[in-house]
Formats: structure tokens, C-alpha cells, sequence
């Protein structure tokens, strides 16, 4: 498995050893495409957070009250702990005791047999105690409208000779873990924790844990946010220089998170059972070739782009990427399956073309997901009308758009003279829209380039933000050749810019359009539809597109 490119710090640890201290990589990411699945109609999101710069350990009250929790902050330095004189088992005296603690930051009150009245809830290690420790905070938030039954996984690297635990058991362990009782099976009121074993994932070595959720006979109502299951990792002032070099240069925590509706089951268990399979080690998600979710790829520089997405699996930008005028296109190859989580972050190309060019050619399948951009312009001079595309994406295969900005950002040059579009669809291929934005600075933001008459090129749109005009045509130039396609527009939020007089065009070149059909059952349209024919063959709307549904002008 690859590993971050994160530095080593030579840390003295007071007067016990000197450590080689590790960074956090947490190979998990806030966007839920990366690390949840989900089983019928529920939906999810899995939350990582830590402490506010500033905020510490010894406040009381409800956390999600105090506003004081950000989003967990990857490479992290990870030193070893220390523990302050004279406290005789730090790990266990700085937590809660669950009988009302006030001086601990915490996750309650809750109720349980024993303690009636309700307590502290989930107890914090306390940096007056014990130095070092790192926040690791992960919620479930039921984002959806149904009730939902989850589990949490956990995959702890651990390689031979390197021991994780709750620090309750032997206070031995090197990687410590506050949350519950680790490397046993567990039930509180919060969750039901069971040890896994240890798997090989990618070539490394890892503890596994399962965490079910537990609190209210495992129901998490639609529009809550479950209590935190991992809490905080620590160093433990035990691990020696050898233990930290069995680590290497980042120490990677994994967690995914199932889930699945709550009708028709009796239980949790049942239910993620039923739908997921048996928690045991041999099925933690990230299991053997051929299952998903295979573990991220973060990806903070062109080369590492181009090699990722080419290689297929899920890659997360961790940097803005600029591409160079040198650079050729980021390419996702045929029987390759890419999912590109933009994590926040931008993808950009300028570059002067002498030929048809995309940023991204996908031959394969792609999905892109996350909020951020992919953004491409053409930056050539043109002094005739010339039939090169600049694309920001060109698609042979199967391309979802699911998040972020899609956009072509070329100049006015270009589109006086050019084929700029932010999306390129040929023949064979399937788009699918569900959301995000695919704009043009331009006439075009998606052309549908349908140049077959055995295979259909489709799009399909249900949601998101189209911005200028998609262009629906057959092949040009050859007034013969039938083209082949589908448009089916059923949802999404169609407007142009002031040049640009329809949201779609049906572009006819050819005598023969009847293997042309274009459907629009839903969406919201600022301009219309217009239809262009450069044959000498009558053409109408009707022969190309049918609307149910839906008010949608016919324009000029």
C-alpha cells in the first residue's frame, strides 16, 4: 500500500526515550461516496472531527452544544504520549468514571441500569493528565428520511510485534484507543464493539473491529447524529524507537460504516446481517480483490493523478492539482473503474491546442463525487473556424457526475472559433447526471456527439445544474449516416448565460433521425428547446423529442 508522503519528527520524550514519532494518516475522508454504504432507502453520512485549536479537556456540558468540534485534520504529528508525574495509570485516571464528572469533556448524560440517573457518557482523556493524544471523533448522521441500523468498522494498522488495546486492560499496548474496550467484545449502552482479528489489506497488516450501533435498540432516527464511536488515539509512552519504526512513516486508521433500513427487520444484527453479511474478519469491507471499497488513493500532485486514476479504485485529491501546458490527458482506461473525490479541491489545465484534446479522456468508468472543481480552458488564438473540441472531459465510457463543478472555461477567442464544451459524449457511451454543475463559459457545456448507428450514446440527467446549452446531434458532414442516441432529461436546473438562446439544441445532419430521442420529463428550464437541421429534409421538434410532464419553451 502506498503511503503518505509525510516527514519524520525526532521527538525527546522527556526523560523516558527518544522517540521517532509517526504522522495520523487517516485514509477516510468527509465525503460519504468514500466510506459508507448503505441498504435500501437510507441515508447517511459518516463524520470525522476533532477539538477547536484552543478548546480543551476540561469543560462540561453536551459537546455538540459547544461548537467547538472542526473537521479531523489529516498528517497530523503523532508523538509518542507521556503521562504527567504522579499520575499512577494516566490512561484510566483522566477518564471518566461515569458518575457525573464535570471536569471531563464528554458525550452525555445517558442512562443505564447501573447508573440511573445518567452520567458523564463517553469520557475524555484529559491533556492535564496525559499529553499527546490525538481526537479522532467519529459520528454517524442520519441524513435521510427512514430509520436506519448501522455498524462502523474499524481497521487499526498493526504490524507483527506492535499490540493495540484499550489502555483498562494492560496499559501496555503501544497504540492506545479511548472510545471502548478494544481488542475484546464489548457491549455498552452506546455500541456493541467485537475484535475481528487481524487481515492483510493491501499488503499491511491490520486489527479489526466492528462497532453496532447499540443506543435505542440500534435505531437511529431519521435527522440524528449517533454518539461518537472512536474517540482518540494516543502513542503510548511504552512504544520504543523500534516499535515506531515497525510503524514507518504514518501510522493509517481505515473505518467504513453500513447501514440499512430498519422495516422488516427485528433487530440490528438481523438487519446488517441480511444485508451485509456476518461481521467476522474474512468479511470486513475492505476484503480481497473484487470487493468494494477498495482503500483510497491520495493523490497531491499531477503525476500521482495520472498514475491513480489510470489504476482505477477510489483516489481523493488532498491538494489542488494544476496540470501542465506539457501535460497529456489524465486517462481512465477501458475496464477501468475510477471514482475522483474532489475532497474540496480543484483539478485545472491551461493549454494551447493543435488538435482535439481533453483534460480527462475516459474510456472506462468514472465517477466523480465530493465538492470541488474540474476545470479546463484552451488558451490557442484561433483566426479561422476549425473543427478542433477542447474538452474538459471527453467520454467513450461510462461517466456519473454525482458532485463538484464540471467546467470549460476557454475564452471568447475559442468560442468564436472553436468547439469548447465541458463534457464530449461519443458514440456508444453512457452519462449520467445526479448532481453537481457542468457549465461552458461558452455556447456549449455538453455535446452529444452520437457518430453511430449501432451503438446509442446516452445521457441521462435527474439532477444537479446544467449551465448553457447541451447539444443534441447526429453526425455531420455526412448527410447519410443515421446517428444514434438517447437524451432522457427527467430533474435538474437548466439556465444559460445571455449569449446562448436554449438550454438544448437538437442538431440534425442527416437524412435519416430516427434513431434520435430525446425525453423530458422533469426539470426547471430558463430558455427551451431549438431545433437546427442542415439538410434539405423537413425536421420538427416532435420528430426528436417528447416532454411529459413538464413546461419547457420551443425557441429560435
Amino acid at each position: 500500500m502506498k503511503k503518505s508522503k509525510l516527514f519524520l519528527i525526532l521527538a525527546l520524550v522527556l526523560s523516558m526515550a527518544v522517540g521517532l514519532g509517526g504522522t495520523l494518516a487517516y485514509l477516510t475522508d468527509t465525503d460519504e461516496a468514500v466510506n459508507v454504504m448503505t441498504l435500501g432507502n437510507v441515508q447517511i453520512k459518516q463524520i470525522e472531527l476533532q477539538r477547536a485549536e484552543g478548546v480543551d479537556y476540561n469543560n462540561g456540558g453536551e459537546l455538540l452544544e459547544l461548537g467547538e468540534l472542526v473537521p479531523f485534520q489529516q498528517g497530523k504529528a503523532l508523538y509518542p504520549a507521556y503521562p504527567v508525574v504522579g499520575a499512577d495509570d494516566p490512561y484510566q485516571a483522566a477518564k471518566s468514571d461515569n458518575e457525573g464528572n464535570t471536569e471531563l469533556l464528554k458525550w452525555g448524560p445517558y442512562v443505564t441500569a447501573d447508573n440511573p440517573t445518567g452520567g458523564a457518557g463517553n469520557g475524555l482523556w484529559n491533556d492535564s493528565k496525559l499529553k499527546g493524544v490525538m481526537d479522532k471523533f467519529v459520528f454517524v448522521e442520519n441524513t435521510g428520511t427512514s430509520d436506519a441500523y448501522f455498524r462502523t468498522w474499524f481497521a487499526f494498522e498493526c504490524p507483527e510485534g506492535i499490540s493495540i488495546g484499550d489502555s483498562a486492560e494492560t496499559g501496555k499496548h503501544q497504540i492506545e484507543i479511548n472510545g471502548n474496550d478494544h481488542g475484546q467484545t464489548h457491549v455498552d449502552v452506546n455500541y456493541k464493539w467485537e475484535y475481528m482479528g487481524e487481515a492483510e489489506i493491501d499488503g499491511v497488516r491490520y486489527h479489526i473491529e466492528c462497532a453496532t450501533y447499540n443506543r435505542n435498540n440500534g435505531v437511529l432516527p431519521a435527522g440524528e447524529i449517533a454518539r461518537p464511536s472512536l474517540l482518540q488515539v494516543v502513542m503510548s509512552h511504552h512504544a520504543t524507537n523500534e516499535d515506531v519504526a515497525l510503524l514507518g512513516e504514518t501510522y493509517e486508521i481505515l473505518t467504513f460504516t453500513q447501514a440499512v433500513q430498519t422495516n422488516n427487520f427485528e433487530n440490528a444484527e438481523q438487519a446488517l446481517t441480511a444485508a451485509f453479511g456476518e461481521a467476522t474478519v474474512e468479511n470486513n469491507p475492505w476484503k480481497g480483490e473484487g470487493n468494494e471499497p477498495k482503500i483510497p488513493a491520495l493523490v497531491s500532485t499531477a503525476a500521482e493523478l495520472k498514475t491513480e486514476m489510470a489504476k482505477g479504485g477510489t483516489v481523493v485529491l488532498t491538494e489542488d492539482i494544476v496540470l501542465g501546458a506539457e501535460d497529456d490527458a489524465i486517462e481512465v482506461p477501458a475496464g477501468v473503474n475510477t471514482t475522483l473525490v474532489l475532497n474540496g479541491r480543484k483539478i485545472s489545465q491551461q493549454k494551447a491546442q493543435t488538435d482535439v484534446y481533453a483534460m480527462i479522456d475516459n474510456k472506462g468508468t468514472l465517477t466523480i463525487t465530493g465538492e470541488g472543481t474540474v476545470s479546463y480552458a484552451d488558451t490557442t488564438v484561433y483566426t479561422a473556424d476549425i473543427n478542433y473540441a477542447s474538452n474538459t472531459i471527453r467520454n467513450t465510457g461510462v461517466l456519473n457526475i454525482e458532485g463538484g463543478v464540471i467546467e470549460n472555461a476557454s475564452s471568447d477567442n475559442v468560442r468564436n472559433y472553436g468547439y469548447p464544451h465541458a463534457i464530449d459524449v461519443y458514440e456508444g457511451s453512457v452519462t449520467n447526471i445526479t448532481g453537481g454543475v457542468v457549465k461552458s463559459a461558452n455556447y456549449d457545456s455538453i455535446r452529444m456527439f452520437c457518430n453511430s448507428v449501432t451503438k446509442v450514446t446516452e445521457v441521462n440527467i435527474s439532477g444537479g445544474e446544467i449551465v448553457n446549452r447541451i447539444t443534441f446531434q447526429n453526425p455531420d458532414n455526412n448527410y447519410n449516416t443515421p446517428g444514434y442516441g438517447r437524451l432522457n432529461i427527467s430533474g435538474g436546473n437548466f439556465t444559460t448565460t445571455d449569449r446562448v438562446n436554449a438550454n438544448v439544441r437538437l442538431l440534425n445532419f442527416s437524412k435519416d433521425f430516427s434513431n434520435m430521442k430525446a425525453t423530458i420529463t422533469g426539470g426547471t428550464f430558463d430558455k427551451g428547446v431549438k431545433t437546427q437541421n442542415y439538410t434539405n429534409v423537413t425536421v420538427t421538434m416532435a420528430d426528436w423529442l417528447t416532454v411529459k410532464n413538464v413546461t419547457i419553451n420551443e425557441v429560435e
